[in-house]
């Protein structure tokens, strides 16, 4: 999943450092304690500005990309096919994309000197689309924590509202909405061509003070304080959940013990505790003692099959919830920071200072590394995904491994 990325955030991490204290590489008045802490300060800018964009951005970026393509080709398969697995394909999606346009905004820099017109044209449209997919994949994951929400705590409405269509249809109208909400950040940058060159410069529209106060602020609400509400509280109710869920199945465990203390009827005993779960909280006794044994069969049948459907749909609510978390933990450092540099815009201090943008990369450091770890997560979570990975893999191997015939 994938930070945000926005005007404000990215106005003052990319800006070019000009102070009075440097004139042509030669310090001036270092003498001084201020003049002195000044430079730390500057040297730390520019290297955290090397190490971000020159050295992490392209690992980070190149290792996501590969772990979210593999994340493409597995859910794309058709024993893949279910409601989670569509919000996990587009989540996919979303975040190639963003990763993919970083790294080429990281390389394409407006900053640089010795880049083509068609680089300095291409910046505009590419922070467009990277903040696009960006907040498409914030979007899909609310729209997946519900979904979650439905299927754990009513799993009754979870049966008609957790399906593939509509699932299908939620991710549509996310990518549509996001879009139309977004279109208007590919007007905030214009080319101008000046004696040296190209440079990319903030347009007046994007300068206006209904768009810096109306739209900002708007935008920074849809995409970051409603997602983060939304996400903590859903998250809270399926972690919960998840605790109870565990509660029960030991206390069902403890019972059946106390009532087999021989151990004779252990396992039936832990099957049974094991009809509890998350999507169904329902409880149930059976009365078998007179039973045929077919019936008996079947009965255990159900329960392994119980048991196994707990397992995942245990496993599908703890990945959400780890995917979140993550999310969480990597939005809520820009979220403060944003909140900050506003303070300090609307009481008309400095918010371009040099820590502030080296917060500034580090957050977006940040939103690459939340972009970039969900194949991690589902190889680690879903035995099914593993199993079909490995299936693809051999089966590329085969391929490979045949002779060809002309």
């Amino acid at each position: 999943m994938a930070a945000l990325t926005i005007r404000d955030i990215s106005s003052f991490v990319n800006m070019s450092v000009t102070s009075p204290a440097y004139s042509d590489g030669v310090l001036h008045n270092s003498s001084t304690t201020a003049g002195a802490d000044h430079v730390t300060v500057m040297e730390s800018l520019q290297a955290t500005r090397f190490i971000v964009q020159n050295v992490l951005t392209p690992v980070v970026a190149t290792v996501g990309l590969l772990g979210n393509i593999l994340n493409i080709l597995v859910l794309f398969q058709p024993s893949m096919r279910t409601s989670t697995n569509v919000y996990l394909l587009v989540l996919s999606l979303a975040d190639s994309v963003f990763l993919l346009f970083n790294f080429i905004l990281s390389v394409l820099d407006c900053r640089k000197r010795d880049l083509g017109d068609s680089a300095y044209h291409f910046n505009p449209y590419g922070r467009f689309l990277s903040n696009y997919s960006g907040n498409v994949a914030v979007w899909i994951t609310v729209v997946f924590t519900v979904e979650r929400y439905i299927a754990v705590c009513h799993p009754i409405h979870g049966k008609v509202w957790c399906t593939v269509s509509r699932a299908k249809l939620a991710s549509a109208a996310v990518t549509v909405l996001v879009m139309a909400n977004t279109v208007p950040t590919v007007f905030e940058l214009e080319i101008v061509h000046t004696e040296t060159g190209p440079r990319c410069r903030t347009t007046k529209f994007a300068k206006s003070y209904g768009y810096e106060i109306g739209y900002s602020w708007w935008y920074v609400t849809v995409f970051t304080f409603i997602p983060l509400v939304f996400l903590t509280i859903f998250n809270i109710v399926l972690i919960r959940a998840l605790f109870l869920a565990s509660r029960k199945r030991e206390q069902l465990a403890l019972i059946s013990t106390s009532r087999h203390p021989n151990g004779r009827d252990k396992k039936n005993s832990f099957q049974a505790s094991s009809q509890y779960t998350i999507a169904d909280n329902i409880s149930s006794t059976h009365t078998s003692d007179r039973s045929s044994p077919s019936s008996v069969t079947m009965t255990l049948t159900k329960k392994r099959q119980s048991r196994r459907f707990s397992r995942e749909q245990n496993k599908v609510t703890l990945l959400l919830v780890t995917i979140v978390m993550i999310f969480l933990l990597c939005q809520l450092p820009w979220t403060a920071l944003f909140l900050y540099t506003t303070y300090l815009s609307s009481n008309n201090l400095d918010d371009s200072s040099a820590a502030i943008k080296i917060a500034g990369n580090i957050c977006n450091l940040l939103g690459l590394i939340n972009a970039s770890v969900n194949f991690y997560l589902y190889s680690c979570f879903s035995k099914r995904f593993r199993r079909t990975l490995a299936k693809l893999v051999l089966f590329w191997r085969r391929r490979s491994s045949s002779p060809t015939t002309l």
